[in-house]
């Protein structure tokens, strides 16, 4: 795969591709500084969290430094040695990082471990990666007793930087692929015979059609 990766998770190289082709909308220079940020859950790796823990234990961290230009491999390399030591179970990195956030939270203060203004603008040098295709939001019953109620499409809610990563239809299986903020209105810019579009679907299985993402 050319990230000289022994043990490369599918989360990784999907979101190595991903970052890949969100850069490449914005034309930058193959030198333009950049970087990649993987929201990580923490159940099983902070202390006294377990796998079964309801609530909302995910933390938006930093896993790559990288240039625009960056080949798919080293990318990947990048966000597999970024997470690599986050998601150990239990992960002292994630612990210590979520203590310092907390600590910090105290005195009403945030410390986030990346550039916000990278992530907010036009052309972001952040790619803000959220991948939810294990949450298993198709299983949810709506319904009462003997009267099953199931989603039949469940969009997410986007907050207007995510490249998010969605559990599709179980019509369909596997994921979607949602782009929001500046990089949406650069999907929608870009015409159906874009170059972008071949590179972008080209690990599709079902063959999307250029403007499906």
């Amino acid at each position: 795969d050319g990230s000289g990766c022994a043990d490369l998770s599918t989360n990784e190289a999907l979101s190595a591709h991903l970052t890949r082709m969100f850069f490449r909308l914005f034309d930058y220079p193959a030198d333009k500084p950049c970087s990649q940020v993987t929201v990580v859950d923490g159940r099983g790796r902070l202390p006294g969290v377990t796998e079964a823990f309801a609530g909302n234990t995910a933390a938006a961290l930093k896993t790559a430094d990288i240039v625009a230009g960056a080949t798919l491999g080293e990318i990947a390399r990048a966000i597999h040695e970024g997470l690599e030591p986050l998601l150990a179970t239990p992960s002292m990195a994630l612990t210590q990082q979520i203590a310092v956030a907390r600590g910090v939270g105290r005195h009403k203060l945030l410390v986030l471990p990346y550039d916000p203004s990278g992530l907010l603008g036009w052309r972001p040098t952040v790619a803000y990666v959220n991948n939810y295709s294990r949450v298993p939001i198709y299983d949810v019953d709506f319904g009462e007793a003997g009267r099953p109620v199931a989603p039949v499409l469940n969009i997410p809610h986007l907050t207007g930087v995510d490249l998010m990563i969605w559990p599709a239809p179980p019509s369909t299986g596997g994921v979607e692929v949602f782009f929001a903020g500046a990089s949406a209105r650069a999907v929608k810019a870009l015409s159906e015979d874009d170059p972008w579009w071949e590179e972008m679907l080209q690990y599709d299985a079902e063959g999307a059609a250029p403007g499906s993402v």
